[in-house]
């Protein structure tokens, strides 16, 4: 893999589209491309829908659900210490009740009430890179992410440790060290009209209106996030998307990529 490739913005400035559009002009350019977007229940680094699972607790949750022991290593990942199960997609539960309960008692990452530390979090993650850069690399030439480096970790590390801007920056840096020897390229979107976007982006999405509250943690999220990129070690090429000029900004991607 020759091209580690990061989309990434506030809510609402078109990460999804242009991670898409990206990945087919790629690919018609006659470079290889895969891309991962938002809710993707594939996204191999962003673990929607899963359960963190000591080894201990896995092994009674096999004995306890003998009839579902197939289909639960079938979504597990293990790793040293403990074991991840995929239990859902944003659509539907992959298991039937109880054990769809049961896993989700064991949610880890995403609004769970019984969060992981922080420095377990930490190293999942780390362990889904290197899972990953092991498992693809040479797949295909680029890989793009929608979101799952600074959006979403943002998000879980704000809403569920409080994380101020350096203890964010220390963790995508513990990432960024996990996917040596690549040099991950990160675009950038932004827009000088936020609460617009946003407004937008939900009427489209058919999502019920924003909250003042939510409209005020988006644009403080770009705020955090514009910060939190001057504190790593990685190059970030901002693209200006007020005026709707993403196909500008995917043929300067295209350069950026080809001169590499």
């Amino acid at each position: 893999m020759k091209n580690l490739i990061f989309i990434e913005g506030v809510s609402g400035v078109g990460k999804s589209t242009v991670t898409k559009k990206l990945c087919d002009t790629l690919n018609r350019h006659g470079f290889s491309a895969t891309c991962y977007l938002e809710g993707n229940p594939n996204n191999p680094v962003d673990l929607f829908g899963c359960a963190f699972l000591l080894k201990e607790a896995f092994d009674r949750l096999l004995k306890s659900f003998p009839n579902n022991a197939d289909a639960l290593m079938h979504n597990s990942i293990h790793e040293k210490d403990y074991v991840l199960v995929q239990y859902r997609s944003s659509d539907a539960a992959y298991f039937p009740s109880p054990l769809s309960e049961a896993l989700e008692r064991h949610e880890g990452f995403y609004m769970s009430s019984q969060l992981v530390p922080l420095e377990r979090y930490t190293q999942v993650y780390v362990d889904c890179w290197h899972r990953f850069l092991q498992q693809n690399e040479t797949a295909v030439d680029s890989v793009i992410f929608d979101g799952s480096f600074l959006y979403h970790r943002m998000n879980d590390l704000v809403h569920n440790y409080n994380a101020r801007n350096k203890s964010i920056a220390a963790f995508l840096i513990s990432l960024l060290s996990a996917m040596q020897p690549h040099e991950p390229l990160l675009f950038y979107l932004f827009s000088n009209d936020v609460v617009v976007r946003l407004i937008q982006a939900r009427k489209s999405r058919r999502q019920t209106p924003a909250t003042e509250a939510r409209i005020l943690f988006e644009v403080e999220k770009h705020k955090r996030q514009m910060q939190i990129l001057e504190l790593l070690p990685i190059k970030a090429e901002r693209f200006d998307i007020t005026h709707g000029n993403w196909a500008t900004a995917i043929e300067i991607m295209m350069r950026i990529i080809a001169e590499r």
